[in-house]
């Protein structure tokens, strides 16, 4: 993890485990500040997809994808959040490219299909 400092950052993890997501929240948000990776990107989506915050969550999984676009637990995790925002067809796409991507993941295999039986349904 670099610079960041990795008691401070399993805290952070603590407090999104605990329940306390605002403040997980903000102790991603200075670790995004310190130190702008995909990994500290990551943690902080996760925790406003967890407050319900998706557009926010939208775009670090955006600045995530842009660096690693090979990531499947982004890829999967976009489209739980477009998912949430009942934006299915852009869903879709992501949970087809986590799935591409982790072949083995019996979830992302599982949420695609979900997901596609649902835009079918819509059409």
């Amino acid at each position: 993890m670099g610079n960041v400092d990795e008691d401070y950052f399993a805290r952070r993890r603590a407090f999104a485990a605990l329940g306390h997501l605002e403040e997980a929240r903000q102790a991603f948000s200075v670790a995004v500040q310190a130190e702008p990776n995909p990994y500290s990107f990551q943690q902080r989506a996760k925790t406003l997809l967890r407050l319900g915050r998706y557009e926010e969550a939208l775009q670090d999984y955006d600045f995530i994808l842009a660096e690693m676009p090979g990531n499947a637990d982004a890829n999967h995790d976009k489209g739980w959040t477009l998912f949430r925002m009942q934006r299915y067809e852009e869903a879709l796409v992501q949970y087809e490219k986590a799935a591409d991507l982790d072949p083995w993941n019996s979830g992302y295999s599982s949420d695609r299909a979900r997901v596609a039986r649902l835009v079918e349904e819509r059409q």
